[in-house]
C-alpha cells in the first residue's frame, strides 16, 4: 500500500498542512535592514561600560565554561550583581541570557540587545523602598508598644 499525499480541501482552497517554516535569523548582522537607511548600528542598543548589566555579563562571560556556569560561580556572580544593584532575578537573567549567547555561539558583542530587556531600578528608587519599609516597622512596632502600655495600666 502506498502512501497518499495528506492534505486538506477546504471550500475556499486549499490547505497545506505543512506550511514552510520561516528563516531563523542567527544574529543581527544576518538580518537585512528593514529600510536603507537602518544600519546595524542603529538598530543595536548601546550600553556603557559602567552598566550594572554589562558588567554582570562580562563577569559571567569570564566564569563560563561553554555555556555552563559552577553552582559556587553563579553564587558569587548573583553577589556580585547585589553590589550593582541588580536584584535575584535579574542577576539570574543575565546569567540565563549569556548561556544562552554562548549555547547560540554567539559573543559579548552581540548580547547588549537581550540585556537591554533586563529591568534596572536606580539606587535612590531602592533606597526610598527600604526607606518606606522601616517607617512602617517603626511605626507598627510603637503602636504595638503602645497597646501593651494600654493593657498594663487596664490590668
Amino acid at each position: 500500500m502506498g502512501r497518499r499525499k495528506r492534505s486538506l480541501t477546504i471550500r475556499w482552497g486549499e490547505f497545506d498542512p505543512q506550511p514552510p517554516l520561516p528563516s531563523i535569523v542567527e544574529s543581527p548582522r544576518d538580518a537585512a535592514p528593514s529600510t536603507p537607511a537602518a544600519t546595524a548600528d542603529d538598530a543595536t542598543p548601546q550600553m556603557h561600560a559602567t552598566d550594572p548589566r554589562w558588567v554582570l555579563a562580562v563577569r559571567t562571560s569570564q566564569l563560563m565554561q561553554g555555556d555552563m556556569i559552577r553552582p559556587g560561580d553563579r553564587e558569587r556572580l548573583i553577589r556580585t550583581g547585589r553590589v550593582l544593584g541588580l536584584n535575584g532575578f535579574e542577576s539570574n537573567l543575565v546569567i540565563a541570557i549569556m548561556q544562552d549567547q554562548a549555547r547560540r555561539g554567539l559573543g559579548l558583542d552581540t548580547a547588549a540587545p537581550a540585556l537591554s530587556f533586563v529591568p534596572i531600578h536606580s539606587r535612590t528608587q531602592r533606597a526610598d523602598q527600604r526607606r518606606w519599609m522601616w517607617r512602617v516597622a517603626i511605626w507598627s512596632a510603637a503602636a504595638v508598644g503602645l497597646e501593651l502600655l494600654i493593657l498594663i495600666w487596664m490590668m
